[in-house]
């Protein structure tokens, strides 16, 4: 039995050893005092996309379960949310170089490696004071977001991260 709970337990720090984000917030403030939040309004050249739409669904509900209620008309905070996008690239084959040289003089060559353009999606959220337009907290999922055309699998992971970062507001220090 203590054999499963040591497993169990290991598996569990591997997992949250896994997630990342990154969160950023001003710890000299009281975040008690916001309680009534709205969305940033988009300008109309803007197309809200279908994952915008999701971050948006997924930050209604876990606000939601923090007590923050939308107020457009009356908000204490606006609420920016977006995704990331990161490009990476990756070298992957074999490489062979050499090289010689004589008296302070040297000569190298080597082939060239294959690089792969990998683009990334991670989701942000930022929190603004309403009067001073201060960003109050602000955090990234390190996690990117699969690359699938599946929607149920989009809307998934979205909902995931909004949750795993919203779970972090407000601040215990």
């Amino acid at each position: 039995m203590r054999g499963l709970q040591l497993i169990g337990l290991s598996v569990l720090f591997l997992l949250t050893g896994c997630t990342t984000s990154q969160v950023d917030y001003d710890p000299d403030l009281d975040y008690r005092q916001y309680l009534r939040y709205a969305f940033t309004e988009r300008r109309d050249d803007i197309t809200i996309t279908l994952d915008d739409a999701r971050i948006e669904q997924a930050l209604k509900s876990a606000l939601a379960t923090k007590g923050l209620v939308l107020d457009p008309d009356h908000p204490q905070m606006m609420v920016f949310y977006g995704i990331q996008t990161q490009t990476e690239f990756n070298a992957s084959g074999p490489s062979f170089g050499f090289g010689f040289g004589s008296g302070g003089l040297g000569v190298g060559v080597s082939t060239p490696q294959q690089y792969e353009e990998d683009i990334r999606d991670y989701v942000s959220i930022r929190f603004v004071d309403a009067k001073t337009k201060q960003v109050i907290w602000q955090a990234v999922d390190k996690n990117a977001l699969p690359s699938s055309n599946d929607p149920e699998q989009r809307i998934n992971a979205i909902t995931q991260s909004v949750l795993k970062l919203v779970e972090q507001y407000p601040p215990t220090y």
